[in-house]
């Protein structure tokens, strides 16, 4: 697909399969120098979500929040 200004973009989805194997063994190399943190970021990002939640209608979404906060606390 071509802007407005005529430059070819590149889309990433198209170059997401190339090179897999090269990604790969970039991503296992990385995650053994730095511990992954996916379970915990899932978390902290649904905790954003409650709390708003928590804000607009109120305590009925207080324990989940609670539980959360305990959950990545405890991850600290």
């Amino acid at each position: 697909m071509d802007s407005p200004i005529g430059i070819r973009r590149l889309h990433q989805r198209s170059l997401h399969g190339r090179n897999r194997g090269r990604w790969t063994d970039f991503y296992q190399a990385y995650r053994s120098q730095i511990p992954p943190v996916e379970p915990i970021r899932g978390t902290i990002y649904n905790l954003y979500h409650l709390l708003n939640h928590f804000n607009l209608f109120g305590g009925s979404y207080a324990s989940q929040v609670d539980s959360s906060i305990q959950k990545i606390l405890s991850n600290v």
